[in-house]
């Protein structure tokens, strides 16, 4: 929490959303997600496209969110933001975007920033 967001960043002292992402899955599930490096913002379509065709082999959409589960964002058509969805006192998505920190965010705040699409998704590698 609190971490500085910077684009293509993996930690410990600075993420960016699939950094956070790929931290929280292998440090919290021991899952290794592939680190997509070299993200910047004029990459970020070819980063949606590369996760889109990802999360066919590697991930499976689910109706409702479990501690743990990734969270896929859009403001536009395609996903372009990730987060992990956390119930600690409340539900919330844990995430890191542009212009902020690594945060905690309800459903209904992300909506306000204009996140219209968001769904959530089982890795197929999670623990059974």
């Amino acid at each position: 929490m609190g971490r500085p967001y910077e684009i293509g960043a993996r930690g410990p002292d600075s993420f960016d959303c699939w950094g956070l992402l790929v931290e929280v899955y292998r440090a919290q599930f021991g899952i290794d997600l592939p680190n997509l490096n070299g993200i910047t913002a004029s990459a970020a379509l070819t980063i949606s496209r590369e996760i889109d065709l990802q999360s066919r082999e590697e991930w499976e959409e689910v109706e409702r969110p479990f501690d743990g589960a990734a969270v896929a964002m859009s403001q536009r058509k395609a996903f372009h933001h990730v987060g992990v969805f956390v119930i600690a006192d409340s539900p919330r998505i844990l995430h890191a975007m542009e212009g902020d920190r690594v945060i905690l965010e309800t459903v209904r705040s992300l909506r306000s920033r204009g996140f219209r699409r968001i769904s959530y998704f089982r890795n197929k590698k999670w623990p059974t």
